[in-house]
């Protein structure tokens, strides 16, 4: 499951964001931090596809460019603003 999350290379993404030259990754702790707060909210593949949704719509508006790595810090940030079940400290 973190395997696909790393990169994200869905379709409709990259040909969104790549004209514009930006690169999406995500690191480990980011995506195991998301996968434990979606399994703990019980909203599973909906919760990480909203926080991963979150996160990408804020990288969209500011029109970044560039390589862009997603870190457990701005996911916990999302988590919070979504109103996610958090985990740890």
């Amino acid at each position: 499951m973190f395997a696909g999350l790393q990169r994200l290379d869905n379709p409709l993404l990259v040909r969104g964001l790549a004209p514009g030259g930006t690169e999406i990754r995500v690191t480990e702790d980011a995506v195991r931090y998301i996968a434990i707060c979606a399994k703990e909210s019980r909203t599973y593949a909906r919760g990480m596809k909203s926080v991963l949704s979150r996160v990408v719509e804020g990288i969209v508006y500011e029109q970044t460019t560039g390589t862009v790595t997603i870190t457990e810090s701005e996911v916990r940030q999302v988590i919070g603003d979504i109103g996610l079940v958090e985990v740890g400290g």
